[in-house]
């Protein structure tokens, strides 16, 4: 009898004390947990209670699950995952045949008449595989001359071979003695100079193709660094000793700088293909002039980044420059590459892209790898497909959410001061709007996800523990991050006050971020539960971190803002190792659903919504 009464399902008034008395004794257990055990266990009484009439409990557990409409099935494939995942598989596949076409211009060609089988005209090659040439080089103001005559001769051969090869490369030395004054002064007063090759065979026009010697960068002056506290009573004796200012740049206070560069080349396309008249790509079909046509001569820049560029200015305008010149062949997919990847670049300069973010393109484009520069490619698009993804789940969690147990609201305040401290110290530093974007992307999802979680309010218990690891992560960040901050004042140069406040905050956020998510970690921990954390939203930040890892190596990019990369990969594995020690339990509903359960919530209620409208 007693056993029968305990199964009792309480009355509407007993129903409080027992969720009280339930909560008492398991302090980590949620109120709507206990309530939802009471209910679990009232069902079952209920259902084998004496006099229950057990046909009609047959028939309710033999019950067929309510039959899906068309628009719900319907809903459940095209959802919004399925959607981005199918155009992001077209848009790859069309890339890679777009890059297919621009390595192998030669393929498909259509060599004859379908109908009547003749072959078809064609642009037959005027140099013969090994043919002798001669190839002079010149230097000049101007990128029109009338003859070679007009020339400063710089170098000249006469024994090349037009065949796959090693390029010809001569290293010369400029000076005012070497060139003339009237030259030398004529690039020190800001201005250029172009290094004109023809090439020419016995018998034939010479080829004339003209290279800039200087390249003019918009950039804004820099901003001088100082020592801060160098005249402070206290710690001015501890400042080390400053070296002498180096001289002010003549183009230091103008927008364009002149850039001197160390490499002028003419390649000769080394390809011997005879192209149809009517089935020729339009990209080689423009550089080839007459028909047997000469070879096309291509001047490869692609790989001068600023780094390898010598600044022209008036400390240095008495000091010789280097040049290289380079002759040589060079493959028909090698040269529509870097054909096309400029022409890109040029684009992207007329759309906005600042000088650093094309010059971090040629660095990538050049010094990386073919194999790892393809693979950077296509885990570029795979990242912004899981950036998508983690987003809509991100999104998705925390609007269904209906309560924050489990999770860390002050984790979330941190992690939104230290991006917003992240994002503006990459301003400061001028990172790439490949690095700074995402960031600004970031802080935005990240102010909504806080307002979110304030709207929906705390929970006692969660809060509790919130509060007391957020109270022991700060008394150990605060010491740390006060005396680094007083030894970057002391010890390091800075712009200004707030570059010297901004750099400080940033490097704590870098080298410590891990430490901020303690508190997250630890109400794991109390709870032995990772049930209510957004899973589907952290693989996705999880693959992105590892691709992050590999863009580390590639873009260029801020040290502190490198390390960082590697930095998330120990939060990940802490947040992995405790999955693992707190398996999730799938027989009972989590009042945090997981984001799966979420995303089909969110199906499911568009689904009957518009059921209804429909009924209606």
């Amino acid at each position: 009898g007693d056993e029968h009464d305990n199964s009792q399902t309480p009355a509407a008034g007993d129903e409080g004390a027992a969720t009280s008395t339930a909560s008492a004794g398991h302090t980590e257990e949620s109120p709507a947990s206990a309530s939802s055990k009471l209910r679990h266990r009232g069902k079952a009484a209920s259902k084998n209670a004496p006099g229950a009439p057990e046909d009609a409990a047959s028939a309710k557990a033999s019950k067929p699950a309510p039959a899906l409409t068309k628009w719900q099935r319907f809903r459940r494939v095209v959802n919004f995952s399925n959607v981005v995942t199918t155009l992001f598989t077209i848009y790859l596949v069309y890339l890679i045949k777009v890059f297919f076409d621009i390595l192998n211009p030669h393929y498909n060609l259509i060599t004859h008449d379908p109908e009547t089988g003749l072959i078809l005209p064609r642009l037959v090659p005027s140099w013969p595989r090994g043919a002798q040439f001669e190839a002079k080089a010149g230097l000049a103001k101007t990128k029109f001359v009338r003859a070679e005559a007009d020339l400063f001769p710089l170098w000249e051969s006469k024994q090349l071979t037009f065949a796959e090869g090693e390029t010809t490369s001569e290293d010369l030395i400029l000076s005012p003695d070497s060139i003339g004054a009237d030259l030398w002064d004529h690039l020190g007063r800001n201005g250029s100079l172009y290094v004109h090759f023809f090439i020419s065979r016995l018998g034939q026009n010479p080829l004339h193709v003209v290279s800039s010697a200087v390249r003019f960068v918009h950039e804004e002056p820099k901003r001088p660094r100082r020592y801060l506290v160098r005249d402070w009573p206290i710690v001015g004796p501890l400042v080390p000793p400053e070296d002498p200012a180096p001289n002010t740049p003549a183009t230091g206070s103008e927008l364009v700088v002149g850039y001197w560069k160390p490499v002028a080349s003419a390649h000769l396309v080394a390809d011997w293909t005879e192209w149809p008249v009517a089935s020729t790509p339009h990209t080689v079909r423009y550089y080839l002039r007459g028909n047997p046509y000469a070879p096309v001569v291509y001047t490869d820049q692609l790989g001068l980044t600023k780094e390898k560029l010598i600044q022209i200015n008036s400390t240095n305008h008495n000091q010789p420059l280097p040049l290289q010149i380079q002759v040589g062949p060079m493959s028909l997919a090698r040269w529509q590459f870097n054909a096309h990847m400029e022409e890109s670049m040029r684009l992207q300069k007329q759309f906005g892209a600042s000088e650093k973010d094309i010059d971090d393109l040629r660095h990538m484009l050049t010094e990386t790898e073919p194999v790892l520069l393809i693979v950077t490619m296509l885990v570029s698009l795979v990242h912004i497909l899981l950036d998508v993804l983690a987003f809509k789940s991100d999104v998705s969690f925390w609007n269904n959410a209906k309560t924050t147990q489990g999770l860390s609201i002050k984790t979330l305040s941190t992690d939104l001061f230290s991006q917003i401290i992240v994002t503006a110290y990459l301003y400061e530093q001028n990172a790439s709007l490949l690095i700074l974007a995402p960031s600004l992307i970031g802080v935005v999802i990240q102010v909504w996800k806080v307002q979110r979680a304030y709207k929906i309010g705390g929970s006692e218990g969660t809060d509790e523990l919130d509060s007391t690891a957020t109270r022991a992560m700060y008394l150990v960040l605060a010491p740390l991050v006060l005396g680094y901050a007083f030894y970057s004042l002391v010890y390091e140069k800075h712009t200004g006050f707030y570059g010297w406040g901004i750099g400080s905050l940033a490097s704590c956020v870098y080298a410590l971020g891990f430490i901020m998510m303690t508190p997250q970690i630890f109400i794991n921990y109390k709870l032995k539960s990772v049930a209510h954390l957004p899973w589907k939203f952290f693989i996705y930040k999880a693959l992105n971190t590892f691709i992050d890892d590999l863009f580390a190596f590639i873009i260029k990019m801020p040290t502190m803002h490198r390390l960082s990369v590697f930095r998330d990969d120990i939060v990940f594995f802490i947040y992995l190792y405790q999955r693992y020690i707190y398996p999730v339990d799938y027989s009972r509903k989590h009042e945090m659903a997981d984001a799966d359960a979420e995303e089909d919530a969110d199906d499911d209620q568009a689904s009957s919504s518009a059921e209804s409208k429909k009924t209606r």
